[in-house]
């Protein structure tokens, strides 16, 4: 008899003490969400490329091309928030050059170059850009390093 009263005992304070820690445990942790979500969220508004980067200025590079050698790329962001894209293709040189203003997608780290011609995402990085696909993710593979625009030095 006194060993089922002492098992029944031993059970009920197991039981509570698992209780509290889970209590415990939830409360915990709601607290860390709510403080990593408002970190992050004062994060995103606080730091992000249209505010903590230098993305004004010339940017260069050769993007691939699927009939041609490739399109020399030559994007030029305005302060003002105009922007100059002018793609000259390979080899027969032939260019084409679109004006316009910069939309800011993606909390303000991808600029959307976009007129009646045009419509071009670029994830701005220190000292570059970042070519998307038409759905304004990462091109990913053996040739992404391909979509890049260095910034030129003026």
């Amino acid at each position: 008899m006194k060993k089922i009263v002492l098992g029944l005992i031993t059970a009920g304070a197991i039981l509570i003490s698992c209780k509290q820690e889970s209590q415990s445990n939830i409360s915990t942790e709601g607290k860390e969400t709510d403080s990593i979500s408002h970190k992050k969220n004062n994060s995103d508004t606080e730091h992000n490329a249209k505010n903590s980067l230098d993305w004004s200025g010339t940017y260069t590079g050769t993007i691939p091309c699927a009939d041609c050698e490739g399109i020399q790329t030559t994007i030029v962001l305005n302060p003002d928030g105009t922007f100059v894209s002018i793609s000259e293709y390979l080899p027969s040189h032939d260019k084409f050059e679109e004006k316009g203003n910069i939309m800011w997608h993606h909390n303000d780290n991808v600029v959307h170059l976009s007129n009646e011609n045009l419509s071009v995402m670029y994830k701005v990085v220190e000292n570059g850009l970042i070519q998307l696909d038409i759905e304004g993710k990462e091109i990913t593979g053996s040739n992404k390093d391909l979509y890049r625009l260095v910034k030129k030095n003026d």
